[in-house]
C-alpha cells in the first residue's frame, strides 16, 4: 500500500508493456512511510520524452495513485547468477528518470504558499502547479486540515466544494484570485466531487447526517473519465424546507440528478440511510422507464427504522460534534457555528423520522452490497444480505469489508471498496 491505496504492480506493468516502445517492465515500491513511491523500470529504446510519454500512457488507463513517480529506462535487466532479475541491482532513479516534464513549479506567492502547505499535509517532497490534492493522497480529513491551514496562513475561507471543483494547485490559486466562492456552496444539495468526465455519473447519496463529503476519496480509485457527484440534504442553509417524506426526498434528488445527467443509464451509491434513498431512487427510475446500471449499497438495511429511532433519542449537538469530528476532523467542527450545528441536528433527526414511516418497494435490477463485518457495539446486529431479498429481483453481490458501519468510508475500507467499484464500473462500460 502507498498512502493507504492498495497497489497492484502487475496492472501497471501490463499497462506499460502495452506501449509499443516498451519490451518489458517492472514496477517497485521504494522508500518507507510517507516517502514510499512507485518506480517503473522499463526496457525500451532511448528517447528524450519517454518518461512523459509513459506517464501519460498509465494516467489515461489507471487511477492517479497507480501512476509511477519515476520511469527508469534500461537496455537490459541486471541478472543474478541464476539468470533471474536482480531487483537489488536496479539503479535508483536519477533526475532524468523523473517525469518532471509534467511538473511545473508554482508561480507567484499564492501558489508557492499553497504548495508548502500541501507538501507538509500530504508528506510529499514537492507539489507542481498541475498536481491534484486528491491524486497526491488527499482525503476528507486532510481536506479539513487544509481548510484550517489556508485560513491561518492566507486569511481566506476555503469552501470544501471549491476544492472538489478546483483540486489542482493552480486551479485553487485562481479561485482565490477570483474570490467568487462561498462556504455555503459546500452544503448545497448537488455537490460536484469530480464533475469532469464522459462516463455516466455516479451519484452518491448522503448518510443520516446529510453530508456527502466522505465520498470524495472514491475518485482516487475510479477511471479518470468517471464523474462523481454527491447529493446532500436540504436545510443546511436554514431556509430550504426539510423533506416531509422519503418519497419527497427521492423526487427532489431525481430532479437535482437530471440537472447533470438528463437521461440514463444511471449509477447510484448510498451509505447507510443513503442506501435506502438510493434504492428508492432506482425503483422510481425503473418505473419511469429509465435504466439503472449500478445500485451500490454501503452497509444499508431496509429495516432501519428501529435503529434510527434509538439513535434519534440519543441525538444532540454533542453527538453531532463527535460524529462530524470523527469523519472530518475537529477543523470542520471548529469552523461550524452553533446555527449550522443546530441545522445538522435537525436534518439528522428528520432523516430518522422519514425513514421510520417508509416501506421499500421492489427493484428489478442487481445490487452491489458492501457489508461491514465488525459490530460497533456488543448489541449491534450486522446487516444481513438476506434482508434485501424481498426488495431486489436481481442478483445481490455481497462484498464483506472488515470494518464497522461508521468506518465504511475511512481510508482502509475505502481502499477495498474503491477498486471493487472501479472494476464493476469498467465491466459495465465495456458491456
Amino acid at each position: 500500500k502507498i498512502r493507504g491505496f492498495r497497489i497492484e504492480p502487475g496492472e501497471i506493468e501490463a499497462c506499460l508493456m502495452a506501449h509499443p516502445q516498451v519490451r518489458d517492465a517492472v514496477v517497485l515500491a521504494t522508500g518507507e512511510g510517507s516517502d514510499k513511491r512507485l518506480v517503473a523500470y522499463v526496457q525500451a529504446e532511448a528517447e528524450e520524452p519517454l518518461a512523459s510519454t509513459l506517464r501519460a500512457q498509465v494516467a489515461a488507463r489507471l487511477p492517479e495513485y497507480m501512476v509511477p513517480n519515476a520511469f527508469v529506462r534500461l537496455d537490459a535487466w541486471p541478472l543474478t547468477p541464476n539468470g533471474k532479475l536482480d531487483r537489488r541491482a536496479l539503479p535508483a532513479p536519477d533526475d532524468a528518470a523523473l517525469a518532471h516534464q509534467a511538473y511545473e513549479a508554482p508561480q507567484g506567492e499564492l501558489e508557492t504558499t499553497l504548495a508548502v502547505i500541501w507538501a507538509e499535509l500530504l508528506g510529499v517532497e514537492r507539489v507542481g502547479r498541475h498536481d491534484s490534492f486528491f491524486a497526491l493522497g488527499g482525503h476528507s480529513l486532510l481536506a479539513m486540515r487544509l481548510i484550517s491551514r489556508v485560513r491561518t496562513a492566507l486569511g481566506v475561507d476555503l469552501a470544501i466544494r471549491t476544492l472538489f471543483e478546483a483540486p489542482t494547485l493552480a486551479g485553487l490559486a485562481h479561485h482565490f484570485v477570483k474570490r467568487d466562492g462561498s462556504q455555503e456552496n459546500s452544503f448545497s444539495v448537488l455537490l460536484p466531487l469530480k464533475p469532469t468526465g464522459s462516463r455516466p455519473v455516479i451519484f452518491c447519496i448522503h448518510p443520516g447526517f446529510g453530508l456527502s463529503w466522505s465520498y470524495m476519496g472514491l475518485s482516487n480509485y475510479l477511471h479518470p473519465d468517471q464523474p462523481l457527484y454527491g447529493l446532500q440534504a436540504r436545510g443546511f442553509d436554514g431556509t430550504s424546507p426539510l423533506a416531509s417524506t422519503l418519497d419527497e426526498m427521492v423526487s427532489d434528488y431525481l430532479g437535482q440528478m437530471r440537472r447533470v445527467q438528463p437521461q440514463g443509464p444511471y449509477c447510484l451509491l448510498g451509505w447507510s440511510f443513503g442506501g435506502i434513498v438510493a434504492h428508492s431512487m432506482a425503483v422510481r427510475l425503473e418505473h419511469q422507464g429509465e435504466k439503472v446500471t449500478l445500485l451500490a449499497l454501503l452497509d444499508s438495511t431496509p429495516f432501519a427504522g428501529k435503529a434510527f429511532k434509538e439513535k434519534e433519542n440519543q441525538l444532540d449537538q454533542a453527538m453531532v460534534r463527535d460524529v462530524l469530528a470523527y469523519h472530518y476532523g475537529n477543523e470542520l467542527v471548529s469552523a461550524m457555528d452553533e446555527h449550522l450545528l443546530e441545522k445538522t441536528e435537525e436534518i439528522a433527526k428528520n432523516n430518522g423520522r422519514i425513514v421510520r414511516d417508509y416501506s421499500p418497494s421492489q427493484y428489478g435490477g442487481d445490487v452491489l452490497l458492501f457489508r461491514a463485518t465488525v459490530a460497533e457495539a456488543e448489541d449491534e446486529t450486522l446487516v444481513s444480505p438476506d434482508a434485501w431479498n424481498p426488495y431486489v429481483c436481481g442478483n445481490i453481490e455481497v462484498c464483506n469489508v472488515h470494518c464497522s458501519h461508521g468506518a465504511m468510508l475511512k481510508l482502509e475500507p475505502m481502499a477495498i471498496i474503491g477498486p471493487i467499484l472501479a472494476r464493476k464500473l469498467n465491466e459495465l462500460e465495456n458491456q
